[in-house]
């Protein structure tokens, strides 16, 4: 957690009834992370 915060990564939390939320988050992560850069090793 402290690691997400020296990032300035927020943690946020959906609705319990609300099943496609954490799918819709997941999603967005990957659109503007994971797809947008090659990484060669998942640790930095």
């Amino acid at each position: 957690m402290k690691e997400m915060a020296n990032l300035g990564i927020e943690q946020i939390f959906t609705s319990y009834d609300n099943p496609k939320g954490n799918a819709e988050t997941e999603r967005t992560i990957k659109e503007e992370v994971i797809w947008l850069h090659e990484f060669t090793s998942p640790v930095k």
